[in-house]
């Protein structure tokens, strides 16, 4: 409880405005180093004989700034919580957090029944659970680092290879593989609470960030309900419940995949070229091309 409450006391002198506003601030230093001071042309080509030139526009082109695009485009942090609701972007984390939550969820309640019908009749494996579950805080640093580095919407990519990673492992019925899930699942369950807080502050802004936290759980909280038939059946009601219940929970679980996948690479590439049509196009004889933000994002 002491370095619980050392690490909130940290985390709690970051203000996620301040957060925010340096997302934001990076995107717009991106799109200005690309620029090079021409601010009349929002369109910018690869030069194919400057590779220096060629790795900025990876960097513009990155799904961290296109998101960032997103958000200014559509002015989410404007609009108010019910068309926040109405937005795609709600959609993608209220089905990445609903799935994973029922997924963490069922895996607690029934990971004592499992590791008996597995071999573990002393619980020595059950106490071992138990003790790495709490662990989940050492994985803040990497936590931060990792959206830092990448963003908010690549880490909810790579909290979804976590869940499959987890739950493919799962199949296996032996309890030394299924020590290493231990430690597997503490991980993914530290980056789903923290990514989906992180992606909402991030995406709708502070001024609703609390409602929109919050209804996410609640109606997030229904879907979880699943959790007590899943269990009922992995418990007895079906020859190998739990290898059933499992493979059907690593199923459903491909859903946050594969709308996150469509948000990235669907919803937020067309903000790359969102302002081709204000521009009137551009020169294609030059290459490839790839078009900036009219305005910085918060502001002019």
């Amino acid at each position: 409880y002491t370095i619980l409450v050392a690490c909130w006391v940290i985390l709690e002198k970051k203000d996620w405005k301040q957060v925010c506003d340096n997302e934001n601030d990076i995107g717009v230093e991106n799109n200005e180093e690309v620029d090079g001071g021409n601010s009349h042309n929002n369109v910018v080509t690869f030069d194919q004989d400057n590779q220096d030139h060629r790795k900025k526009r990876v960097t513009v082109a990155s799904t961290s700034i296109l998101h960032s695009r997103r958000i200014h485009n559509q002015r989410l942090h404007e609009l108010s919580v019910i068309q926040q609701f109405d937005s795609f972007d709600f959609t993608v984390i209220f089905v990445f957090f609903s799935v994973h939550a029922l997924q963490c969820n069922l895996y607690i309640e029934t990971v004592n029944e499992y590791l008996t019908s597995i071999g573990d009749n002393d619980g020595i494996y059950a106490k071992i659970f138990s003790l790495v579950l709490p662990c989940g805080i050492i994985f803040i640093p990497f936590i931060d680092a990792t959206i830092q580095k990448v963003g908010s919407v690549n880490t909810l990519k790579l909290t979804n290879a976590f869940s499959l990673i987890f739950g493919f492992i799962l199949l296996f019925p032996n309890l030394t593989v299924q020590t290493i899930n231990f430690g597997i699942f503490t991980c993914f369950r530290a980056y789903l609470y923290a990514t989906q807080k992180t992606y909402i502050a991030e995406t709708f802004g502070l001024s609703t960030i609390g409602r929109i936290i919050g209804c996410t759980c609640t109606i997030g909280s229904f879907f979880t309900l699943l959790q007590y038939p899943a269990a009922s059946i992995a418990e007895g009601y079906v020859g190998d419940g739990f290898g059933v219940v499992n493979l059907f929970v690593l199923v459903i679980s491909c859903l946050p995949v594969i709308i996150t996948a469509w948000y990235s690479n669907i919803i937020l590439e067309k903000e790359r070229y969102h302002n081709l049509g204000k521009n009137g196009g551009a020169n294609e004889s030059s290459g490839e091309q790839l078009p900036l933000m009219g305005k910085k994002i918060g502001g002019d």
